[in-house]
């Protein structure tokens, strides 16, 4: 296993440097305007209330997913000392968000580094940081995020494992792939494909892995009992098979990759200025649009590390195919994401010269044109509707609500306004049941 893994060059001092200096500019551009919108934004109406619960003390009202992340957002609150109010649980939570995911850039690099030299590490970590997605999971009080770093770090640690030959650091691979299912489960995925991997090439390294995810898995449950950890992993798995309610911005599972309908996570509007903002959860269409081709191409190739990684990618798109899920909105393909960055810059690297700049000149002008969209910003009318030429009709939220209130039938204000105050997330509940407990307490 180690043949095909060969060096293919020597970590230097300017390795580090361009993972720092990489790491660094999404940070700083994560971190500007952070506190701009200070209202909960989609999921994190259930997180932020989950999160105070924590800070309090109580067990967390949110348990849809299992609670590593949320102990994340927790500490970064709590470092932060905005737990007095819900704009410092907003802030803190979303900084804790910024610093996984920076992590995850760094695990990435050294990823792309070991397994095919410094340029595809490079291009690959670019691409990641270059992602809309991924830039607004880092930003966003989620459970995304942790999920995605967390296997990426695991991945590390076998590539790591294989390199040197040194199996203590299978033991810190299923650590990291045990956080990563105990953050969202979502995350099995790549952990079953990278070892299974593992169990076909180095299969006396494969128990020493499992055991240590399995036992990270329970103690994150901690300080439940055998019972209680049972009873919350039935619960899980009925929420997520449950039958939900339509949601503007369903998607077929096979058009995940194409954008078709990605998610604004909030959407406002300024009349008197004329402006719009929200936080609009879009991947960069020119790695999106390319992941499934450049996926298959990595499965067919010799090189191992790049097999694995189209095998994982593929399993975390496909396995949203039809009678898995009846909710699929286009951030489930995030998790593929890694992996697809991985395999693009591998072709982008093997085409070189005008090729590679161009195409990566494309990626980087895509992010710089949407990135007021990434992060609120007020925009004007015409700024914001050339943004959405790409996607017309199809990304823009107005129309996205108005077909939306078509499919469903909802003719007249009234049906629609019964509709959403039937079915709309109730974070107000969440504030009401967590006031209540810190009462009775």
């Amino acid at each position: 296993m180690v043949g095909y893994m060969a060096l293919m060059d020597t970590w230097e001092r300017r390795d580090t440097g361009y993972m720092l200096v990489l790491v660094g500019i999404f940070v700083i551009a994560c971190l500007y305007d952070i506190r701009l919108i200070e209202v909960p934004v989609f999921d994190e109406a259930y997180t932020l209330p989950a999160v105070r619960s924590l800070l309090a003390g109580l067990p967390s009202l949110e348990v849809s997913h299992p609670p590593i992340s949320k102990l994340g957002m927790a500490l970064g609150t709590w470092l932060t000392g905005g737990s007095k109010d819900w704009a410092g649980i907003a802030c803190g939570s979303r900084l804790a968000s910024i610093v996984v995911g920076a992590v995850g850039l760094a695990a990435m690099y050294g990823i792309g580094f070991l397994t095919q030299g410094r340029k595809v590490a490079v291009l690959a970590t670019i691409l990641l940081g270059a992602d809309g997605m991924y830039f607004v999971m880092s930003r966003t009080a989620m459970t995304n995020i942790y999920g995605v770093t967390f296997a990426l770090l695991g991945a590390l640690g076998l590539v790591l494992a294989v390199r040197r030959n040194q199996p203590a650091w299978v033991g810190v691979a299923g650590i990291a792939f045990g956080l990563a299912v105990a953050s969202r489960w979502s995350a099995a995925v790549a952990c079953i494909v990278l070892g299974g991997a593992l169990l076909i090439h180095k299969p006396r390294w494969f128990p020493a892995l499992v055991l240590a995810a399995l036992g990270t898995y329970y103690l994150a449950f901690f300080p439940a009992n055998p019972f209680q950890f049972v009873e919350a992993q039935r619960f899980m798995a009925v929420v997520h098979t449950m039958p939900l309610e339509p949601n503007p911005f369903n998607t077929p599972w096979w058009t995940l990759p194409l954008l078709l309908r990605p998610s604004w996570f909030y959407f406002g509007e300024l009349p008197a200025s004329h402006q719009v903002y929200g936080i609009f959860a879009v991947g960069n269409v020119w790695i999106w649009w390319l992941s499934v081709p450049a996926l298959v191409w990595a499965v067919w190739q010799k090189n191992m590390p790049l097999r694995i990684a189209g095998v994982w990618g593929l399993a975390a798109w496909l396995i949203w195919a039809p009678g898995a899920s009846n909710y699929l909105l286009t951030h489930y393909f995030f998790e593929a994401v890694p992996a697809a960055c991985l395999a693009i810059a591998a072709v982008v690297a093997r085409a070189g010269g005008p090729i590679m700049i161009a195409y990566m000149t494309l990626v980087l002008v895509w992010m710089v044109q949407f990135y007021p969209m990434l992060v609120g910003r007020p925009m004007s009318l015409p700024a914001y509707e050339s943004r959405l030429l790409l996607g017309v009709a199809r990304w823009d939220f107005a129309h996205r609500i108005n077909d939306f209130h078509k499919e469903l039938g909802l003719d007249t204000p009234q049906k629609i306004k019964d509709y959403e105050a039937k079915n709309a997330p109730s974070f107000i509940e969440y504030i009401r049941r967590v006031d209540e407990a810190q009462r009775r307490r």
